[in-house]
């Protein structure tokens, strides 16, 4: 359904990711800075990247950061990313990023 990767380009193996991931994205609104909050749903993940559906359409070479669930429930894996690519699909989006280390 959302597999739409045509020429893999990805350098590590990815597995399955189906847990929820927090995203925050700064913008630029009426030239004061402003942090969307949103929830995305992994799909896959590997060494190098994420793949995510979410609801907010994520504009290639944009930066989030993403909070990752962990086994304990309190607390979260935080982490930048770059938005590679970005896909309607179905009324979402369905995106590519990779970790910035």
């Amino acid at each position: 359904m959302f597999n739409c990767i045509k020429n893999e380009k990805r350098s590590s193996k990815r597995r399955e990711f189906k847990k929820p991931v927090q995203l925050e994205l700064s913008v630029l609104e009426k030239n004061h800075p402003k942090v969307i909050k949103f929830t995305g749903q992994g799909v896959d993940i590997s060494q190098s990247g994420i793949g995510l559906i979410t609801k907010y359409s994520l504009k290639k070479g944009s930066i989030v950061r993403l909070i990752l669930p962990t086994e304990e429930k309190e607390t979260g894996f935080y982490t930048f990313a770059k938005t590679v690519w970005s896909k309607r699909i179905n009324g979402s989006y369905r995106a590519g990023l990779t970790f910035l280390m």
